[in-house]
């Protein structure tokens, strides 16, 4: 899996610079706060919200099964691979993103709220 990947990230660093580069002033900040929700999601997980509304859970009952969710992540046997990935992610994942343009000053509180410092420009 991490080999796939891994071409995925070489695709983009080919292709994804002149994309930023050639982008209008909105469409750069529309990619990076693109960028920045699903590093967000990544990092917190989603939480499908409408589709449990649509189902008929209460607020009570939804906040009850994010709190399950949260506790089960923190203590599972994934636990340790998640603080891995977490790593790994910052330390290419980011700075790839950050390198070709997709990750700037602009969003530098956003990330760090998440724990993620930008490399120095």
């Amino acid at each position: 899996m991490l080999q796939d990947e891994s071409r995925h990230m070489g695709f983009g660093m080919l292709s994804l610079p002149r994309v930023v580069a050639e982008a209008s002033e909105t469409e750069r900040r529309e990619l990076e706060d693109y960028t920045c929700f699903a590093l967000e999601k990544t990092l917190t997980g989603f939480f499908p919200a409408e589709a449990y509304q649509d189902l008929g859970f209460s607020p009570a009952e939804m906040d009850e099964i994010r709190r399950y969710r949260r506790e089960t992540a923190a203590s599972n046997d994934f636990a340790p691979f998640r603080k891995y990935f977490r790593k790994d992610m910052h330390s290419s994942m980011v700075q790839n993103l950050a390198r070709i343009g997709l990750l700037s000053d602009r969003v530098r509180p956003r990330l760090e709220r998440l724990g993620i410092t930008l490399p120095a420009r």
